[in-house]
């Protein structure tokens, strides 16, 4: 099993690794020391020898191309790695976990469909079983675990004004909504603070006179349809 998914630390952000933290020479920003032994799991064979040439940090800035870069600024993009690196990409299928084959597509599906993700769970379930190799499998060299978390508070808390397919807990319809309809009272939430703004994200991303039907309650489960007005 992975020092880095070991039990006693599933939301720790990375194994430690040789080497110390530089600045990306594209984008000026911290990187994260990685071991030789990430990286030569990562690189395409062209660059196995380059690799061993100084202390390896990667990019974590998700809008440059760098993915790897060492204290002589010698650099490594997306096209000198095996695989998509999720952090870096916007068009499915975007990897969120390494060891098990889980995509940003996957924790959208099950919230959109459960209202919840159990992603993080199962993940825990394959660590305790001794299954996980992130320091080779994970282009961080790093638990994954940090990464599916934060796929998951994306979808979960959209930022204002975001596409209506961001919002897990709202069916969007062009039809008025029904008279008489009352709000469930239990809309604070650890997903929507008040009413307010759920119905601020309806108003701000939405046509007017579109309506919200929100189908889960504050704790996540689901109780009968209950239409707000936008």
């Amino acid at each position: 099993m992975s020092d880095c998914c070991s039990i006693e630390s599933y939301t720790t952000a990375a194994k430690p690794a040789a080497g110390t933290q530089a600045n990306c020479p594209r984008c000026g920003q911290p990187g994260q020391p990685v071991a030789l032994e990430t990286l030569k799991h990562q690189v395409r064979p062209e660059h196995l020898e380059t690799v061993e040439t100084g202390s390896f940090n990667f990019c974590r800035t998700a809008t440059c191309e760098v993915v790897y870069f060492n204290d002589d600024s010698t650099v490594l993009t997306k096209a000198d790695v095996r695989q998509r690196i999720g952090l870096k990409e916007t068009e499915d299928p975007v990897p969120v976990c390494y060891c098990f084959g889980f995509t940003g597509a996957m924790v959208r599906e099950e919230i959109r469909a459960t209202g919840k993700c159990t992603i993080p769970q199962r993940i825990t379930a394959e660590v305790k079983a001794g299954n996980c190799a992130c320091e080779v499998r994970n282009p961080q060299g790093s638990c994954c675990l940090g990464n599916v978390n934060a796929a998951i508070k994306r979808v979960m808390n959209p930022p204002l004004g975001g596409p209506a397919g961001e919002r897990p807990f709202a069916e969007v319809s062009e039809a008025p909504p029904p008279k008489g309809g009352t709000p469930n009272p239990c809309l604070g939430s650890h997903i929507f603070h008040d009413r307010s703004i759920l119905v601020q994200r309806v108003r701000r991303s939405e046509p007017s006179g579109v309506w919200a039907r929100r189908r889960n309650n504050c704790r996540g489960a689901p109780f009968p349809a209950v239409d707000l007005v936008a």
